[in-house]
Protein backbone atom coordinates (compact mmCIF):
# COMPACT_ATOMS: atom_id res chain seq x y z
CA UNK A 1 0.00 0.00 0.00
CA UNK A 2 1.52 3.56 -0.81
CA UNK A 3 1.95 6.59 1.64
CA UNK A 4 -1.34 7.96 0.37
CA UNK A 5 -2.97 4.69 0.57
CA UNK A 6 -2.10 4.30 4.50
CA UNK A 7 -2.80 7.82 4.99
CA UNK A 8 -6.58 7.34 3.63
CA UNK A 9 -6.69 3.82 5.85
CA UNK A 10 -5.98 5.89 8.94
CA UNK A 11 -8.35 8.53 8.56
CA UNK A 12 -11.19 6.23 7.24
CA UNK A 13 -10.39 3.06 9.50
CA UNK A 14 -8.11 3.67 12.47
CA UNK A 15 -9.39 7.07 13.37
CA UNK A 16 -13.44 6.31 12.43
CA UNK A 17 -13.15 2.95 14.71
CA UNK A 18 -12.97 4.70 17.47
CA UNK A 19 -15.49 7.60 17.06
CA UNK A 20 -18.63 5.91 19.36
CA UNK A 21 -16.58 5.19 22.32
CA UNK A 22 -14.50 8.80 21.99
CA UNK A 23 -17.80 10.63 21.95
CA UNK A 24 -19.17 9.29 25.10
CA UNK A 25 -15.95 9.09 27.04
CA UNK A 26 -12.86 10.24 27.95
CA UNK A 27 -10.68 7.95 27.24
CA UNK A 28 -7.59 7.52 29.93
CA UNK A 29 -3.87 8.28 28.46
CA UNK A 30 -2.95 4.39 28.10
CA UNK A 31 -5.83 3.79 25.33
CA UNK A 32 -4.59 7.55 24.05
CA UNK A 33 -1.14 6.21 23.62
CA UNK A 34 -2.49 2.24 22.19
CA UNK A 35 -4.25 3.82 19.60
CA UNK A 36 -1.31 6.39 18.53
CA UNK A 37 1.34 3.43 18.74
CA UNK A 38 -1.29 1.30 16.36
CA UNK A 39 -1.31 4.30 13.95
CA UNK A 40 2.21 4.90 13.58
CA UNK A 41 3.27 1.24 13.56
CA UNK A 42 1.09 1.72 10.17
CA UNK A 43 1.91 4.47 8.96
CA UNK A 44 5.75 4.20 9.21
CA UNK A 45 6.43 0.08 9.47
CA UNK A 46 2.86 -0.86 7.33
CA UNK A 47 2.02 -2.87 10.65
CA UNK A 48 4.92 -4.45 10.88
CA UNK A 49 6.16 -5.32 14.52
CA UNK A 50 9.67 -4.22 14.11
CA UNK A 51 10.79 -0.60 14.87
CA UNK A 52 11.51 2.00 12.01
CA UNK A 53 12.50 5.20 11.19
CA UNK A 54 10.05 7.90 11.96
CA UNK A 55 10.98 10.49 9.67
CA UNK A 56 8.29 13.69 11.12
CA UNK A 57 7.12 13.83 14.98
CA UNK A 58 3.74 12.43 15.04
CA UNK A 59 2.51 16.00 16.44
CA UNK A 60 3.61 17.24 12.79
CA UNK A 61 1.89 14.21 10.93
CA UNK A 62 -1.30 15.76 12.80
CA UNK A 63 -1.61 19.09 11.83
CA UNK A 64 -3.54 20.23 9.16
CA UNK A 65 -2.10 19.98 5.43
CA UNK A 66 -2.47 23.97 5.16
CA UNK A 67 0.02 23.48 7.98
CA UNK A 68 2.29 21.44 6.62
CA UNK A 69 0.80 18.27 8.11
CA UNK A 70 -1.02 15.28 6.71
CA UNK A 71 -4.35 15.60 8.12
CA UNK A 72 -4.72 12.75 10.34
CA UNK A 73 -6.55 14.07 13.71
CA UNK A 74 -4.67 13.95 17.11
CA UNK A 75 -6.80 11.46 19.03
CA UNK A 76 -6.35 13.28 22.11
CA UNK A 77 -7.47 16.57 20.72
CA UNK A 78 -10.77 14.47 18.47
CA UNK A 79 -12.21 12.95 21.81
CA UNK A 80 -11.68 16.53 23.46
CA UNK A 81 -13.42 17.92 20.50
CA UNK A 82 -16.52 15.75 19.63
CA UNK A 83 -17.13 15.16 24.35
CA UNK A 84 -17.01 19.29 23.81
CA UNK A 85 -20.09 19.18 20.80
CA UNK A 86 -22.36 17.52 23.78
CA UNK A 87 -22.40 21.94 25.59
CA UNK A 88 -22.84 22.71 22.24
CA UNK A 89 -25.74 20.47 21.59
CA UNK A 90 -27.01 21.84 25.07
CA UNK A 91 -26.71 25.29 23.75
CA UNK A 92 -28.69 25.03 20.89
CA UNK A 93 -32.38 24.50 20.16
CA UNK A 94 -31.66 20.37 19.58
CA UNK A 95 -34.86 19.15 21.70
CA UNK A 96 -34.33 15.49 23.26
CA UNK A 97 -34.97 13.70 26.62
CA UNK A 98 -31.05 13.73 27.01
CA UNK A 99 -31.48 17.14 27.19
CA UNK A 100 -34.53 17.71 29.57
CA UNK A 101 -32.21 14.73 31.91
CA UNK A 102 -29.12 16.72 32.11
CA UNK A 103 -30.67 20.52 32.45
CA UNK A 104 -33.33 18.83 35.19
CA UNK A 105 -30.00 16.79 37.15
CA UNK A 106 -27.64 19.74 37.27
CA UNK A 107 -30.07 22.37 37.98
CA UNK A 108 -28.84 24.81 34.95
CA UNK A 109 -30.23 27.05 32.18
CA UNK A 110 -29.56 24.77 28.53
CA UNK A 111 -25.37 24.69 28.38
CA UNK A 112 -24.44 26.85 31.24
CA UNK A 113 -22.85 26.02 34.45
CA UNK A 114 -24.53 23.63 36.67
CA UNK A 115 -25.01 24.09 40.45
CA UNK A 116 -21.98 23.19 42.22
CA UNK A 117 -23.75 21.97 45.20
CA UNK A 118 -25.34 18.80 43.39
CA UNK A 119 -23.46 15.50 42.59
CA UNK A 120 -21.79 15.43 39.13
CA UNK A 121 -21.70 11.85 37.80
CA UNK A 122 -17.98 10.76 35.98
CA UNK A 123 -18.96 11.58 33.07
CA UNK A 124 -20.72 15.15 33.54
CA UNK A 125 -16.94 15.79 35.49
CA UNK A 126 -14.66 14.47 32.66
CA UNK A 127 -16.86 16.89 29.99
CA UNK A 128 -16.70 19.80 32.21
CA UNK A 129 -12.77 19.36 32.41
CA UNK A 130 -12.33 18.98 29.01
CA UNK A 131 -14.50 22.48 28.63
CA UNK A 132 -11.80 24.14 31.42
CA UNK A 133 -14.75 24.52 33.93
CA UNK A 134 -13.79 25.09 37.43
CA UNK A 135 -13.81 28.01 39.88
CA UNK A 136 -13.62 29.72 37.17
CA UNK A 137 -15.48 30.33 33.44
CA UNK A 138 -14.11 27.73 31.07
CA UNK A 139 -12.62 27.92 27.81
CA UNK A 140 -15.39 26.65 25.42
CA UNK A 141 -18.06 29.32 27.72
CA UNK A 142 -15.57 32.25 26.91
CA UNK A 143 -15.80 31.38 23.30
CA UNK A 144 -19.26 31.19 22.88
CA UNK A 145 -20.92 33.93 21.06
CA UNK A 146 -24.68 34.61 20.76
CA UNK A 147 -27.23 35.83 18.76
CA UNK A 148 -30.23 37.37 20.35
CA UNK A 149 -33.04 35.99 19.10
CA UNK A 150 -36.37 36.50 20.83
CA UNK A 151 -33.70 37.73 24.13
CA UNK A 152 -35.07 34.74 26.08
CA UNK A 153 -31.92 32.73 26.58
CA UNK A 154 -29.09 35.48 26.43
CA UNK A 155 -28.24 37.18 29.60
CA UNK A 156 -27.86 40.68 29.01
CA UNK A 157 -24.28 41.66 31.20
CA UNK A 158 -23.12 37.35 31.42
CA UNK A 159 -23.04 36.64 27.52
CA UNK A 160 -21.00 37.64 24.46
CA UNK A 161 -24.15 38.87 22.55
CA UNK A 162 -22.10 42.10 21.23
CA UNK A 163 -19.01 40.94 19.10
CA UNK A 164 -16.96 38.87 21.32
CA UNK A 165 -16.83 41.19 24.33
CA UNK A 166 -19.13 40.71 27.25
CA UNK A 167 -20.73 43.55 28.72
CA UNK A 168 -19.63 42.32 32.57
CA UNK A 169 -16.31 43.02 31.25
CA UNK A 170 -16.47 45.94 29.09
CA UNK A 171 -18.28 47.80 31.91
CA UNK A 172 -17.37 46.27 35.12
CA UNK A 173 -18.36 49.55 37.12
CA UNK A 174 -21.97 49.97 35.54
CA UNK A 175 -22.34 46.25 36.40
CA UNK A 176 -21.70 46.46 39.75
CA UNK A 177 -24.66 49.21 40.10
CA UNK A 178 -27.11 47.20 37.87
CA UNK A 179 -30.36 45.77 39.83
CA UNK A 180 -30.44 43.58 36.09
CA UNK A 181 -27.31 41.46 37.16
CA UNK A 182 -28.07 37.86 35.38
CA UNK A 183 -31.07 38.81 33.58
CA UNK A 184 -31.91 38.27 30.14
CA UNK A 185 -32.10 40.64 27.40
CA UNK A 186 -35.51 40.23 27.68
CA UNK A 187 -36.24 40.97 30.79
CA UNK A 188 -34.08 44.79 30.67
CA UNK A 189 -36.35 46.28 27.62
CA UNK A 190 -39.76 45.99 26.12
CA UNK A 191 -41.26 46.58 22.26
CA UNK A 192 -43.31 49.75 22.10
CA UNK A 193 -45.14 50.18 18.66
CA UNK A 194 -42.11 48.08 17.00
CA UNK A 195 -39.18 50.10 18.51
CA UNK A 196 -37.18 48.15 21.26
CA UNK A 197 -36.47 50.44 24.58
CA UNK A 198 -34.15 49.27 26.81
CA UNK A 199 -35.45 49.28 30.67
CA UNK A 200 -31.85 49.21 32.82
CA UNK A 201 -32.21 49.46 36.64
CA UNK A 202 -29.53 50.69 38.68
CA UNK A 203 -29.18 50.52 42.61
CA UNK A 204 -28.01 54.66 42.16
CA UNK A 205 -28.09 57.29 39.70
CA UNK A 206 -25.20 57.40 38.19
CA UNK A 207 -23.09 60.48 37.74
CA UNK A 208 -22.70 62.49 34.19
Amino acid sequence: MSLAGRICYIKSVLTTLTIFYLSLFKAPTSVYNRIISIQRSFFWAWGRDKRSIAWLSWETVCKPMEEGGLGIKDIRMFNSAILANWKWRLLSNEQGKWKDILVSKYSMESGRRPSQEKPQSWWWRDLSKICGEGVEEGWFQSVVQWKAGFGDKVKFWEDAWLGRNKLINLYPRLFSLSLDQGRTMGEVGVWEWSVWYWRLRWKRERFD
